[in-house]
């Protein structure tokens, strides 16, 4: 694996286990529902791996009906390594934040620590927050204002980077299709980024 200017190599053997748990009350165009997401994985020195190992992850997403027209979206992401070496990590076993799923306004995987080159390198913990919330003008049509908030740091108490935005969303046969503006406020200049999904809210 190659991290900023730095080439590297690592075996590991990683076990893991996710579970997931959705309620709501329509797959494609939900009005009220919610959707738990827990993951474990670790990997032992003894056991075909360079180091020791335990990463959890979390994410909950909610989507509640104020009216008949308005909504509000949340999502809230946490994440967690703890290893006695943490140089010797590929960056498929670090974190990352940043990007359309994460903290729009940022490009993909733009946050978190950096090296003396200013590539960023990843983190041992994440968190990354967002809230939305939309209004439906049209039958299939919906705009939105959202913020969202995160970084993947070294030490848990690290700054969290926010931005700001807004977006238009088709709810089409296979999902919303989501067009957002969102800009980076946390970053010289407030520079906007264009962001595009495609997918259900949960």
């Amino acid at each position: 694996f190659r991290i900023g200017d730095e080439r590297d190599s690592s075996s590991f053997f990683v076990p893991g286990m996710e579970w997931r748990y959705l309620n709501a009350d329509d797959r494609i165009n939900v009005s009220n529902g919610w959707r738990l997401t827990l993951g474990l994985r670790g990997a032992a020195e003894s056991v075909l791996s360079e180091t020791n190992l335990l990463q959890g992850y979390a994410e909950l997403k909610t989507v509640w009906s104020l009216t008949e027209h308005w909504r509000l979206l949340s999502r809230v992401e946490i994440g967690a390594s703890y290893t006695d070496n943490f140089d010797v990590l590929p960056p498929s076993l670090r974190f990352f934040a940043g990007g359309d799923n994460s903290v729009r306004g940022y490009a993909y995987e733009q946050l978190g620590p950096k090296d003396d080159s200013g590539a960023v390198t990843g983190g041992k913990y994440l968190a990354v927050a967002s809230a939305e919330l939309d209004y439906r003008f049209a039958d299939n049509w919906r705009v939105a204002l959202f913020t969202d908030i995160g970084n993947s740091m070294i030490e848990p108490n690290q700054a969290l980077k926010q931005s700001v935005g807004f977006g238009f969303r088709w709810i089409s046969p296979v999902g919303a299709i989501r067009l957002d503006l969102a800009q980076a406020i946390d970053e010289p200049g407030d520079p906007w980024r264009l962001h595009f999904t495609l997918g259900s809210d949960l």
